[in-house]
C-alpha cells in the first residue's frame, strides 16, 4: 500500500511540474495520470473514493493523450487572446476532473486511516481536502466571468488561485508521502 501511495504522489508531481524542451514537455502529463490511475486502482479494496480517484485519473489520461494529439490551442491568457468558449469548457471539465481525482485520494485516506491514533493522518487528510476544496472553489467560482471581466485583472486572479491551487497540492503530495510511511511501518 505504501509504494501505491508513492505511485499516485509521484503521478500528482509529474503532472504539477512541466518541463519544455523546444515545445516538447519532457513529464508528459499522461504518464502521471497513469501512474495515480495505478496507485488509486491498487488502494481501490480499502475504499471507494479511491474508485472514483482512479476514474477521475484515467478519464484525465484519455483527455490529456487527446491534447497531446490536437496540440495547444493558439488563444488563452498567456496568449493575450480570448479563449473560445469550447476551450474554456475543455479547461473545466479538466479542473472538474482533476477536483474528484483530489478529492478521491483525501476522502480515501481519510477513511483509511480513521481511528488510526497516531500520527493523525486523516485529519490531515481532511485538511488537505479543506484547502484544495476551498481555493479550488474560488477558482471556479470566478471562471464564468473569464469572458466578461479584463483579461488583464481576470489573469492576475487566476495566477494568484492557481498557485495557492498548486499549494494546495503539494501538501497533498506531502500526505500521501506521511500515509505511505504510515503504511510501511503498519
Amino acid at each position: 500500500m505504501s509504494s501505491a501511495c508513492y505511485r499516485i504522489a509521484w503521478g500528482i508531481l509529474l503532472v504539477l511540474i512541466n518541463v519544455r524542451v523546444g515545445g516538447l514537455d519532457l513529464l508528459p502529463d499522461p504518464l502521471g495520470y497513469l501512474l495515480a490511475a495505478s496507485g488509486l486502482w491498487t488502494l481501490s479494496e480499502r475504499s471507494r473514493f479511491f474508485q472514483a480517484g482512479g476514474a477521475a485519473a484515467l478519464l484525465l489520461l484519455i483527455g490529456s493523450i487527446a491534447r497531446m494529439m490536437v496540440g495547444k490551442p493558439e488563444t488563452g491568457f498567456l496568449n493575450g487572446l480570448p479563449p473560445t468558449i469550447l476551450e474554456l469548457s475543455l479547461q473545466l471539465l479538466d479542473k472538474l476532473l482533476h477536483t474528484l481525482l483530489i478529492y478521491g485520494i483525501c476522502k480515501g485516506i481519510e477513511s483509511s486511516f480513521a481511528g488510526e491514533p497516531s500520527p493523525n493522518i486523516a485529519g490531515r487528510a481532511r485538511v488537505c481536502l479543506g484547502w484544495f476544496m476551498t481555493v479550488q472553489g474560488l477558482w471556479l467560482a470566478s471562471y464564468p466571468f473569464t469572458l466578461n471581466v479584463d483579461q488583464d485583472i481576470m489573469a492576475v486572479g487566476l495566477y494568484i488561485l492557481t498557485i495557492a491551487i498548486m499549494i494546495s497540492q503539494v501538501a497533498v503530495l506531502l500526505m500521501l508521502r506521511a500515509a505511505g510511511k504510515s503504511w510501511r511501518v503498519m
